[in-house]
C-alpha cells in the first residue's frame, strides 16, 4: 500500500489538529497551527513521507504543548532549566518495508545565550544507558525560535542490531533521561 499523498496527508494532519482544538480548548488554542505548519515546512519530503499523518500529527501536538508548558515554567521561574521529555515507540516507512523505532521529543530551555543542543548531545544521552542505539538516519529535527530560549528537538533512534527495545529499556529511559539531557547542553565560547 503506497499510502496517503502529500497533500491527503497535510489535510489528515490538519483534521486531527482541528478535532484536538475542538476537543480539548483548554490545551490547544488556533496557535497549535503555527505549530504545525512549522514541523511541515520544516520537513523533508522524504520525512513526511516515511511517517503516517497520526505520527506527524502526535510530533506538532506534543512540540505544542513542551512550547506551551516550558513557557508558563519560564514565567514563574526563568533562570531555572526546564525540561519536558516524552519518549514513545513509533513505525517509520523504509525500502525494505515497515520498522520499528523508538521517538524522542525533548523540550528544554537555555538560561544562556552561549548554549546549544542538538543531535549529537540527544544520542550521546541516549548511548549511555542504550549503548547500542544509534539514530535513524535524517530523524532529527530542531526549532528554535530566536525570540525566545526554547529548544524542540525530534530522534528517532533503533538498535545497531536492528533488535527492538524492551519494556525495561523504555522504563529507564522515561525515569533517568531527563537528569542527563540537562547535564548535556553545550556552551559555545
Amino acid at each position: 500500500i503506497k499510502g496517503l499523498t502529500a497533500d491527503d496527508k497535510t489535510a489528515a494532519i490538519q483534521a486531527f489538529i482541528s478535532f484536538l482544538v475542538k476537543r480539548f480548548p483548554f490545551h490547544y488554542d488556533t496557535d497549535v497551527f503555527t505549530e504545525m505548519q512549522h514541523v511541515l515546512i520544516s520537513c523533508r519530503d522524504d520525512f513526511k513521507a516515511a511517517r503516517k499523518a497520526r505520527h506527524l500529527s502526535r510530533i506538532i501536538s506534543i512540540q505544542y504543548l513542551f512550547r506551551k508548558g516550558l513557557r508558563e515554567l519560564l514565567k514563574k521561574n526563568p533562570h531555572r532549566r526546564h525540561l519536558h521529555l516524552k519518549i514513545f515507540r513509533s513505525w517509520i516507512r523504509t525500502k525494505t518495508g515497515p520498522k520499528r523505532v523508538l521517538s524522542f521529543l525533548v523540550g528544554i530551555n537555555f538560561i544562556k545565550e552561549q548554549e546549544s543542543f542538538g543531535e549529537r548531545n540527544l544520542i550521546k544521552a541516549i548511548q549511555h544507558y542504550i549503548p547500542s542505539a544509534q539514530a535513524v538516519v535524517d530523524s532529527f529535527l530542531i526549532h528554535k525560535l530566536n525570540s525566545e530560549n526554547i529548544c524542540l528537538a525530534y530522534l528517532e533512534v533503533e538498535k545497531k542490531d536492528g533488535g527492538s527495545f524492551s519494556s525495561s529499556e523504555i522504563r529507564k529511559l522515561r525515569r533517568e533521561l531527563s537528569g542527563n539531557l540537562k547535564n548535556r547542553i553545550e556552551h559555545r565560547l
